[in-house]
Parts: structure tokens; C-alpha cells; sequence
């Protein structure tokens, strides 16, 4: 059949292009990759699984390896043998190490165990020179795994869900990093040398037990969500509120009496969370981060706003639930981009009735909550 005329020249070279991409990625699998998955799912007994059902190929070559789920308690050293092998994916199995044939991995670039028993790494790991995301997340990891120092084009990096209770200074040395995830484990403090992370643009830090934050942390000029909820701060360095690029900040559930004065440098923050600390102030300057959009001081102590918070003007979201608050500032009516105004228990029955009146626009009900002396 000649479908040439009945195509344009463009259609028809994307229909060739279309044949002869399809043609590479069916191609017949090269011997020695199939057999080396082949081993690897006969040493953990699953012979019932095919190997064409758990690979991508490109050109004949194996690129994409998925064995999440597949009950895999054995990475058989034949791994090392899949010269093109770019994607590794084996959360959710049995592992409890893994062999060091996996350094010969020149080409990979994402390697996922997740979900595992690991509690250190092989030496060798530290060869994947061209690995750009890692995750380790709900392994048993009691050290920072060493190898993944010296990965120095990582730049996504994830170790959530273990019981790491330090970090290595050699972090500062991981320049690449953009996302690291250390949630849930059980770190005190943190390296000054975290400083050297200078395109870190995520950290995330919930769930785990630190004390302190290095100053140094001011340093981080990419820096665009911090998460430090549910730790133990009860104070903060005055330069975490000097970061320009930072957006998103989640500090709840600490032991945070008193807050820095944010920077001007501080302009492009939208989200702040400060729920459930011993917050007894916030400081006036907090009304000039013109960007807020989500202010959150739920269940802490304050007992008055300030009075420039109408400045505010981009704000959608403010929840002073459950804290000691008198007055409502007047200057509050011109946050007129407001949908979601909490203001239950508090002690507001004697504040301005027109303002009063006006956050009943927004939050009818309110006023029944509030926990006033007779």
C-alpha cells in the first residue's frame, strides 16, 4: 500500500519516524541482558514472571528494569552485566543488601529501593557517576549510608522513613543536590557544612528530633521549601529568615516561643505554618512578606495581631484557632482576597463589632466558640 500521496511530508516522516521508533523498542532482547534477568528472578523463585514483562529495551538493550513488588530478597550479581540499564526499580521487595556489581551500572541514572531492609550500602555504589535520583526511603538505615557522598551529580536524594541520627560533613561536598528528603528519622542536629548544598531547592526535615538549625542554613540561596515540622526547635537563626528564593516554610508542632524578624530579602514566602509551638508574638515585621498567601499560627499563644496586618493584601488563608487573641486589628477587613478565616477559641466577644460582623462574611459561626470571662 503506497500511503505516501495521501500524507503530508510532515505526517509521513513522523509515521516513519513512529515505524522505526517502535521497531527499536521491540526489538529482539540482546542474550546476555535476558539472561542476566533471567537469573535474577530465578534466585528469588519467580519463575513465573517473564522477562519481557518487567524490562523497557531500546535498540535490543534492557534500559528499564521493574521488579517493585515482585518479592525480591536477592539482587543476583548478574545485575552488573546490564551495561545500559538506566532505570532500577525495586521498592517494595525484601532486600537486605545488594551486591557490589551494582557499581558497574555506568549509565544509571534512577535507582529506587524504597521499601526494603537495607541498612548499608557497597562500597561500589559510589561509582554510579551518573545517577541523578536515589531513594532509600523505609530502609533500615542507622549511619548515612557513606557511598552516597561521593555521588556528586545526585541531585535527587531520599531517605525518609529510617533512623539516621547524624549526617556526614562530606554532604556540603554533594553540590548537585536539589531534593533531599531526611523525613522521619531520628536527626538532632544538622552539619554547618549542609551550607555547601548551593542549588538544594527542597529539604525536608519533618518528623525527626532536632534541637538546632546551623546559621550556615542562611546560605542555601536556592532554597524554596523548608520543612521542619514536628522536631524540637525552640528557636530559629535569624539568617533562616534572610532566604530569597524561599516559598514555602512549615515549622509546626515544636517548642517555638518567639520567631526571628523576617529579612526584606524574605519577599517571595507564600506559605508560612507555625500550628502547635508556644507562639506568643508575631512580630510586626511578618505584614511586609506582601507574598503570604497561607499564614497559619493555629494552637499557640497569642493573645493580639498585628495591627499592619491588612497589609497583607495577596493572603487566602489565616488560621489563629485556638490561641488567646482579644482584637481583631481593623486593618484586617483589607485582606479582601481572605476564603478561609479560622478564628475559633479564642477570647474575641468584646472586639470591634464591625469587624466582627465582617469576619462573619467569611466564617459564619465563629463567634459561638469563643472563650470569654463572665
Amino acid at each position: 500500500m503506497n500511503i505516501r500521496p495521501v500524507l503530508s511530508h510532515g505526517l509521513y516522516k513522523f509515521f516513519l519516524f513512529s515505524l522505526l521508533f517502535s521497531a527499536l523498542l521491540h526489538a529482539k532482547i540482546a542474550p546476555e541482558d535476558s539472561l542476566a534477568v533471567r537469573a535474577i528472578l530465578d534466585k528469588n523463585n519467580r519463575t513465573d514472571i517473564a522477562v519481557t514483562s518487567v524490562v523497557d529495551t531500546l535498540n535490543g538493550r534492557i534500559t528499564a528494569l521493574f521488579l517493585s513488588s515482585r518479592k525480591i530478597s536477592r539482587l543476583a550479581p548478574e545485575i552488573g552485566s546490564l551495561s545500559r540499564l538506566r532505570i532500577l526499580s525495586l521498592d517494595h521487595n525484601d532486600l537486605a543488601s545488594l551486591p557490589p556489581e551494582i557499581g558497574k551500572l555506568d549509565d544509571l541514572y534512577d535507582l529506587s529501593l524504597a521499601d526494603n531492609k537495607l541498612s548499608a550500602l557497597p562500597e561500589q555504589t559510589s561509582r554510579l557517576s551518573s545517577l541523578y535520583s536515589l531513594n532509600l526511603d523505609h530502609n533500615k538505615f542507622l549511619r548515612f549510608p557513606e557511598p552516597v557522598v561521593s555521588l556528586t551529580n545526585l541531585e535527587e536524594l531520599s531517605l525518609g522513613g529510617n533512623r539516621i541520627g547524624s549526617l556526614p560533613a562530606g554532604i556540603g561536598a554533594m553540590h548537585a543536590l536539589r531534593y533531599l528528603h531526611l523525613d522521619s528519622n531520628a536527626l538532632q542536629t544538622l552539619p554547618a557544612e549542609i551550607e555547601g548544598l548551593s542549588r538544594l531547592e527542597v529539604l525536608v526535615l519533618k518528623n525527626n528530633a532536632l534541637v538546632t538549625i546551623p546559621a550556615t542554613i542562611g546560605r542555601l540561596r536556592a532554597l524554596r521549601k523548608l520543612d521542619c515540622s514536628s522536631n524540637r526547635l525552640s528557636a530559629l537563626p535569624d539568617r533562616l529568615f534572610e532566604l530569597p528564593a524561599l516559598t514555602d516554610l512549615f515549622l509546626s508542632n515544636n517548642r517555638l516561643s518567639a520567631l526571628p524578624s523576617p529579612a526584606e530579602r524574605l519577599k517571595n514566602l507564600c506559605w508560612l505554618i507555625l500550628d502547635s509551638n508556644k507562639i506568643s508574638l508575631l512580630p510586626a515585621e511578618f505584614t511586609r512578606l506582601t507574598a503570604l498567601q497561607w499564614l497559619s499560627a493555629r494552637d499557640n499563644r497569642l493573645s493580639k495581631l498585628p495591627d499592619s496586618i491588612g497589609n497583607l493584601k495577596k493572603l487566602k488563608v489565616f488560621d489563629v484557632s485556638y490561641n488567646a487573641v482579644t482584637e481583631l486589628p481593623q486593618s484586617i477587613a483589607a485582606c479582601t482576597g481572605l476564603t478561609i478565616l479560622r478564628l475559633e477559641h479564642n477570647r474575641l466577644c468584646d472586639a470591634n463589632p464591625a469587624i466582627k460582623a465582617w469576619a462573619d462574611s467569611i466564617n459564619p459561626g465563629w463567634q459561638s466558640t469563643q472563650e470569654c470571662r463572665k
